[in-house]
């Protein structure tokens, strides 16, 4: 197995949705044998976290999967290693 890290991308609707689009990245660290299958766990991960809750107005916040949009294998872990 190989390690990668994907970048998750979500965007959080607010309410009825009326306002500036909002979007949250997360790196996520994925085990798999090549960069295919990477993504297609990375993608799982994404599906899986999606959620729907009531904020404190209460209005209703919706966070939705939109892709993985990054995959980068960890071959050498050096320090301050910049993608």
């Amino acid at each position: 197995m190989n390690w990668f890290v994907a970048k998750i991308v979500f965007r959080i609707i607010s309410g009825d949705g009326n306002h500036h689009a909002q979007f949250d990245e997360q790196l996520r660290l994925v085990s798999a044998s090549d960069e295919h299958h990477a993504f297609e766990k990375a993608t799982i991960m994404g599906l899986n976290n999606q959620d729907s809750f009531l904020n404190d107005q209460p209005q209703p916040v919706k966070w939705e999967f939109i892709d993985v949009a990054e995959i980068h294998p960890l071959n050498d872990l050096t320090d301050g290693t910049e993608w």
